[in-house]
């Protein structure tokens, strides 16, 4: 006598009908005017973005004037060789603002 193993009906049903939309590697951000939010950007692949020193301090000073054109502001920030972590607070909801500002 041979005997098949198989999944459970159940468990082929749910996967046969799971309605639930599908997994992002990022949550969607929910924008709230005037409150702090983390923010972490990588390079692409998480390959490095920052090689040398003068690149560190060209992120720097490109973040100083970006937050004197545009509506947020930079609280504190974390550069490593392939991400910067941001602490910022945006001031309006348009995602055009929020995208320009980092």
């Amino acid at each position: 006598m041979v005997f098949l193993q198989t999944a459970p009906p159940r468990a082929v049903k749910l996967a046969e009908t799971s309605t639930s939309p599908p997994q992002h590697a990022t949550p969607t951000r929910i924008d709230v005017p005037h409150v702090a939010q983390h923010v972490v950007q990588r390079g692409n692949d998480r390959e490095p973005c920052f090689f040398t020193s003068s690149d560190y301090e060209r992120y720097r000073s490109d973040l100083r004037e970006i937050t004197l054109h545009e509506v947020c502001e930079i609280h504190a920030y974390v550069r490593t060789t392939n991400h910067v972590h941001l602490l910022m607070t945006h001031f309006q909801l348009t995602a055009a603002k929020r995208t320009s500002c980092i």
